[in-house]
């Protein structure tokens, strides 16, 4: 059984300004930029005839370019060209501009963190290569999403966690270093990079991250979902993707390892609420029955909730989930959420958007109509009605419908939607 301990966030300290003031003085301009007056000074002038005897210099007075008589010729810039050109496709290391690419260091490549022991450091330096971790696979050849070569060195920000598997994995687990890896790789690649780093280092570990967790929930090894249950646990890091991340895998790679865990994560006060929120969206995955059975009383209550919880949103979303895997109707339940004045009003959005797919049945078609003219207010819940009507019903009775609301409509605003709605539907 998984039990995740019940410890509150860590706190970071705050940093501390440095000696001598929060912010550092500029220091004053030195050499020319000092020397430079106001903008059209002696000296501005003097520099400026001098750029341009310099261009004179270049182009020649005919306004021609002369080019360096020392430059080479067209035939030795070409073969220049290549070579270099070729030199950086054998090594990897140059892209079109010429500038040098330092290789990525692997996190176990890395001197040890102190944090990590040497005990440990040597076990992580001897984990397996892993079948979905290497950028190799992840980056194949010719990708066009990833064309631009990195330019700089790839680094992790200050603030990344130095992962060890285990402290997160402990050894007396049954958990093999193959598995082991693959949650270890993926964690430190979760990190946040340098914040200095240029896009494409962002972009790029954004895009290899995706692939890398869309390989693993789609892995056929229950052992990787099992080590990261294990890893989801034992996490401590505030960063909410990476315990999303491992609590995903853990429950689409080892659905029934993970439905306990999950239960208490989506039913149990206490817990962090962005893990409980993800809990809720995946029990409907793994176990809809026991999902319906413990979402009903949040979806059915009448008053205010009767302890802190996810938003009302996370458990009409897993309930329509529920059924679509079980192959009940969602009606029923969204059309009370639709009218349940003491639920979030994003739950009842939701629910309206789910009763328009279904227009053919008279519940979902009498909820629509009714929360098409409530008068609490809420103008943006009479347009998702009334976006609903106009996806499920029939194309002459929503028009009628919409019609005799807008002749009787007293809110501005709202008959300024209406009209509009007819005239782009109703010809």
């Amino acid at each position: 059984m998984f039990q995740v301990p019940f410890d509150g966030p860590n706190r970071a300290t705050s940093h501390n300004p440095p000696a001598g003031g929060s912010h550092a003085q500029a220091e004053p301009d030195s050499g020319w930029r000092a020397s430079l007056g106001g903008p059209w000074s002696v000296n501005s002038a003097a520099a400026f005839m001098l750029f341009a005897v310099l261009a004179v210099g270049t182009t020649g007075c005919d306004g021609l370019d002369h080019g360096d008589a020392n430059a080479p010729t067209t035939e030795a810039a070409a073969d220049s060209t290549d070579s270099k050109r070729a030199e950086g496709e054998s090594t990897g290391s140059s892209n079109a501009a010429g500038l040098k690419i330092a290789p990525p260091v692997a996190r176990r490549d890395r001197p040890r963190p102190g944090s990590i022991s040497e005990e440990d450091w040597a076990s992580i330096q001897a984990l397996p290569p892993t079948r979905s971790g290497s950028d190799e696979v992840l980056f194949p050849p010719g990708d066009d999403d990833l064309m631009e070569p990195l330019v700089g060195t790839k680094e992790f920000s200050k603030h990344a966690l130095e992962i060890n598997p285990y402290e997160l994995m402990p050894r007396d687990l049954p958990i093999a270093d193959e598995h082991r890896a693959e949650i270890y790789e993926l964690l430190g690649e979760l990190q946040p990079l340098r914040e200095d780093l240029t896009s494409d280092h962002h972009d790029r570990q954004f895009i290899l991250n995706k692939r890398r967790i869309e390989a693993l929930e789609k892995d056929d090894r229950p052992e990787v979902g099992w080590a990261a249950l294990h890893a989801f646990t034992r996490f401590q890091g505030d960063d909410f993707h990476p315990r999303r991340t491992l609590l995903r895998i853990g429950a689409r790679v080892s659905p029934k390892e993970a439905t306990g865990l999950l239960k208490s994560l989506s039913f149990t006060y206490g817990y962090r609420l962005g893990d409980r929120a993800e809990a809720v969206l995946l029990l409907a995955e793994t176990d809809p029955a026991a999902l319906m059975e413990g979402a009903r009383p949040y979806l059915e209550r009448k008053g205010r909730p009767f302890q802190t919880a996810p938003s009302d949103e996370f458990y009409a979303r897993a309930w329509i989930t529920a059924c679509e895997r079980t192959g009940e109707s969602p009606v029923p339940m969204m059309s009370e959420v639709a009218m349940n004045i003491a639920l979030e009003p994003i739950a009842r959005y939701v629910a309206l958007e789910e009763l328009g797919d279904h227009g053919d049945d008279p519940l979902a078609r009498a909820a629509l109509q009714e929360a098409l003219v409530e008068s609490t207010g809420d103008g943006y819940l009479r347009r998702k009605a009334a976006q609903g009507i106009i996806k499920g019903f029939p194309s002459e009775d929503a028009c009628a419908l919409l019609q005799e609301v807008l002749r009787n409509e007293s809110d501005q605003n709202m008959a300024r939607f209406l009209d509009d709605m007819v005239q782009t539907n109703c010809r």
